[in-house]
């Protein structure tokens, strides 16, 4: 099943903090795939060994019950923003002005 989310911030949780965490990485998700070898190490990854994280705002459960999904594993790649079903008057930050 393919979606398409918005991003609205990089991962928070543990960001250049000393600590294994959902987005301990030090390096971006892109670097990682440049550079593969700089996921190998330390905190090259997540304590998941994950080069990146999404959280999915679910506040009216369009996640868990809408689509069905519970902490869904993912793949992601960046997209025109034109693909993004959702409100056309949000900012899309990514898109060239």
């Amino acid at each position: 099943q393919c979606k398409v989310f918005k991003i609205t911030n990089r991962c928070s949780d543990g960001w250049g903090q000393p600590r294994p965490d959902w987005c301990s990485q030090n390096i971006p998700w892109h670097e990682c795939a440049e550079h593969p070898e700089k996921c190998r190490q330390d905190r090259g990854t997540n304590m998941f060994g994950y080069s990146a994280h999404f959280d999915l705002q679910d506040a009216h459960r369009q996640i868990q019950v809408d689509l069905g999904w519970d902490n869904p594993e993912v793949t992601f790649e960046p997209v025109s923003c034109e693909t993004w079903e959702g409100p056309q008057d949000a900012v899309c930050t990514a898109c060239p002005s």
